[in-house]
């Protein structure tokens, strides 16, 4: 296998299911650079849980992601506007559950701007303050498919 060109080897690897691939980058250095172009990971989920996770988005075969699910209260205001910012960053990301979170002390233009770049978000059960769903509605010009705000 290691005798393949680059481009045959990366067709191979789009192939595999999610679970092959993430053994696959695992094998040796040239399979790992190869495995690890976000094309790959187009079909990928983050679930955000720690901190750690959360500089899971950085990765590079993560800049494709296109669903991130926060765990209810598992982080802390700073590490919510982390993750925010990295949204912002990740050019394929369309789907945000932020559920059960407290945004309060989130600042509110970062959550209208993350927001405004999605699908389908999730804001149900957490904490705004009135400051910010006013800046969250005044800056979804985007027309949303889905915006979950319920208790």
């Amino acid at each position: 296998m290691n005798s393949l060109p680059t481009e045959i080897l990366e067709r191979i690897l789009h192939l595999l299911p999610p679970s092959d691939l993430r053994m696959v980058v695992l094998v040796c250095r040239r399979w790992r650079e190869i495995g690890e172009d976000p094309s790959l990971w187009t079909w990928g989920m983050v679930r955000v849980a720690s901190r750690g996770d959360l500089d899971m988005l950085h990765i590079r075969r993560l800049q494709h992601v296109q669903w991130i699910d926060v765990d209810e209260g598992q982080l802390e205001s700073l590490e919510l506007e982390d993750l925010l910012r990295a949204a912002v960053r990740l050019p394929k990301l369309k789907y945000i559950y932020l559920s059960g979170n407290n945004l309060s002390s989130v600042e509110p233009g970062l959550l209208a701007m993350a927001v405004k770049q999605m699908d389908t978000v999730n804001i149900s059960d957490c904490q705004l303050t009135s400051q910010d769903v006013e800046t969250l509605f005044a800056a979804v010009t985007r027309e949303l498919k889905t915006l979950d705000i319920s208790d």
